[in-house]
């Protein structure tokens, strides 16, 4: 198997638990730039690394190695609580949103509706010059 397919492999469990390479990185104590040329296959990933995975998060070797993404069995019921917080607050923002722009499409409606009464006054200001 080549380090490109590893690589990805790596970044496919890492985005199954929702975290920033910055942040794995960390916790497996590695810089996020060798993080990432491991992910890419631009580095070889060596056995340090991949027991540093194992070590860290549970996962195994063979699943890093074959691809599988496979979450803790208790990961999802341990962070059901903030899951459903993020997702409240998505929907919270989400909406501020929207309503932000509602607001500026009023806004520009405005405006335009100023420039043409500007224009209009402009115009009459130059026949009477």
């Amino acid at each position: 198997m080549d380090n490109g397919s590893i690589g990805e492999n790596l970044k496919k469990y890492r985005e199954s638990l929702g975290l920033s390479q910055e942040v794995f990185a960390e916790e497996l104590g590695i810089s996020r730039v060798a993080l990432g040329k491991m992910e890419r296959g631009k580095t070889r990933l060596i056995n340090e690394n991949l027991e540093r995975v194992q070590h860290t998060f549970g996962k195994k070797l063979e699943e890093l190695l074959t691809g599988s993404v496979v979450l803790p069995p208790d990961y999802l019921s341990e962070n059901s609580g903030k899951l459903a917080e993020i997702k409240e607050l998505t929907g919270y923002y989400e909406n501020l949103l929207d309503a932000e722009r509602s607001r500026r499409a009023g806004l520009e409606q405005i405006i335009q509706g100023l420039e043409k009464e500007l224009d209009i006054l402009r115009s009459k200001l130059s026949k009477k010059d």
